[in-house]
């Protein structure tokens, strides 16, 4: 490469346009290849990380879970909820 530069920075010297502009070419080159130029921009992407969450029991699922605990603890079975209000008495 550095002969290639030489030939045109003579010729350029002379007067040739055409060479003055390959050797600005060939020094353009030579500074890309031995990482002498800063970069001409940066590129950051920001990445959002998103996980699955367990949906959390609520405090009446919390609450309904700690009566059927309490009820199975005393031999009872667990409270059917959706028949309205809990009782011993058989239906």
């Amino acid at each position: 490469m550095d002969k290639i530069y030489s030939y045109f920075d003579k010729r350029a010297e002379g007067g040739d346009a055409a060479a003055g502009n390959i050797c600005i070419k060939a020094s353009e080159r030579k500074s890309a290849l031995l990482g002498l130029d800063a970069p001409v921009w940066t590129r950051i992407d920001a990445v959002a990380r998103v996980e699955k969450v367990q949906p959390q029991p609520s405090s009446f699922d919390k609450i309904r879970a700690a009566i059927d605990r309490l009820r199975a603890g005393h031999g009872k079975p667990p409270v059917e909820w959706d028949e309205g209000p809990p009782t011993d008495q058989p239906h």
